[in-house]
């Protein structure tokens, strides 16, 4: 699967977001104001936002999502290409987990795990634990 995103200062947050997520179900990409890494957190961005309003020189352009692009390398394109900051999220159960100690997953192995999580039912006595902490591969 290869899929491409058509970027440009008129497109929205959420239409990057739902193209994204349309692909895969179990990531959520979130933009921020400025680079999430950095402490204390920054803002979340509307999904109503513009690219534009989020990043004022933005220039029109096109990205590939494939599933064999690693999580890292996605963000990294994204802000030295067009200057945005995200993160991309994996679903676990209920919450939705930063893939930073695995951003060398690739993104189809991160939905993969996502659907294993979301798919695992958790019992009122378990401890939740994130697999990033215990199986950074």
């Amino acid at each position: 699967m290869n899929k491409e995103i058509h970027l440009d200062k008129t497109k929205s947050i959420k239409y990057i977001q739902d193209i994204f997520q349309s692909e895969f179900p179990f990531l959520r990409i979130d933009f921020y104001s400025a680079p999430q890494k950095a402490k204390p957190r920054f803002k979340l961005t509307n999904p109503n936002t513009t690219l534009g309003q989020l990043a004022e020189n933005i220039l029109p352009g096109v990205i590939q999502i494939d599933e064999k692009k690693k999580v890292g390398d996605l963000e990294a394109e994204l802000k030295s290409r067009f200057g945005l900051n995200v993160q991309v999220l994996r679903k676990s159960g209920n919450s939705w987990l930063e893939t930073t100690l695995t951003d060398d997953w690739t993104l189809e192995k991160q939905n993969k795990e996502g659907e294993l999580l979301h798919n695992t039912p958790i019992l009122p006595n378990d401890e939740v634990i994130d697999k990033d902490l215990l199986d950074p591969e």
